[in-house]
């Protein structure tokens, strides 16, 4: 436990360093996009002055709405709000901060609002930089049965995201197939949606399918039939998966509570 503690330590040291970096390169680019030539001697003073507290001010604000509490392999739209609110809340701190100690923003807004696009641009890219290069190595270590995904709705991309995290299931997903003739020719994940019911026999000889994965509870009987019927023709596998969650009854959390000490009791003797 020691341990992970230390390397959880160590991971969000890196990451507030990165940040650091970053926020040091948005601030200096702001004042070179501002000035095409060198920098007047008041701005320079200004950059000077000025860097350590908005360093400070942007570090705070990343930490205080919780965006180094968050999991980089995880990142979603959650934290992706939470960085844009943090350089929100920051540069109106940075702005108030020069209206009143600092002349040389005061009179340039400019300079504020730049270093805010470019600290949004520049701490977001690093988030989903590190996302997708984690996304493209799992994607390079799939192997397995090709699989067919059938419906590329909400559970189907929650199927696929199954198959590319999950090795042991060792499968392999190459397409779609969906009803819906509005999602054709659509990418979810970079994994095409090839077309309809119609389509199936052609899929599953371009992409050399193996496997059929059932991704959606809105299929009639028939159309389930149809499915099993295309693939037992084909020699192909059908599987679903069921996401659902099984609650516990209390009654029964409450005779296994009974029951464990006499079971302790027995196994003691």
């Amino acid at each position: 436990m020691l341990l992970v503690r230390n390397l959880l330590y160590k991971r969000r040291l890196a990451e507030l360093l990165l940040d650091v970096t970053l926020v040091t390169l948005a601030y200096y680019g702001a004042y070179r996009l501002r000035f095409d030539e060198a920098l007047p001697p008041d701005y320079v003073l200004a950059f000077q002055s000025t860097l350590g507290v908005v360093i400070a001010v942007k570090v705070i604000a990343l930490g205080a709405l919780g965006v180094y509490r968050g999991a980089w392999r995880y990142v979603g739209m959650v934290d992706l709000y939470r960085i844009v609110g943090a350089v929100l809340l920051s540069g109106a701190v940075i702005m108030a901060y020069g209206q009143w100690r600092v002349p040389a923003l005061a009179r340039s807004h400019s300079i504020v609002y730049i270093d805010t696009l470019l600290s949004a641009a520049l701490i977001l890219t690093s988030r989903l930089s590190f996302r997708s290069l984690e996304t493209i190595g799992k994607w390079l270590r799939v192997k397995g049965d090709r699989v067919l995904i059938y419906g590329a709705g909400d559970a189907g991309e929650l199927i696929l995201r199954e198959l590319v995290n999950n090795d042991e299931l060792n499968l392999q997903p190459t397409c779609f197939i969906d009803d819906d003739q509005r999602k054709h020719g659509a990418n979810i994940h970079g994994v095409p949606v090839v077309g309809g019911r119609e389509s199936l026999a052609l899929a599953v000889q371009r992409y050399r399918v193996r496997k059929i994965v059932l991704g959606t509870r809105k299929l009639a009987p028939d159309a389930v039939a149809a499915i099993r019927s295309f693939a037992a023709h084909h020699e192909l596998d059908v599987a679903e998966f069921d996401f659902g969650l099984k609650l516990v009854p209390q009654r029964a959390m409450e005779q296994d509570t009974i029951r464990s000490p006499s079971t302790d009791s027995r196994s003691a003797v």
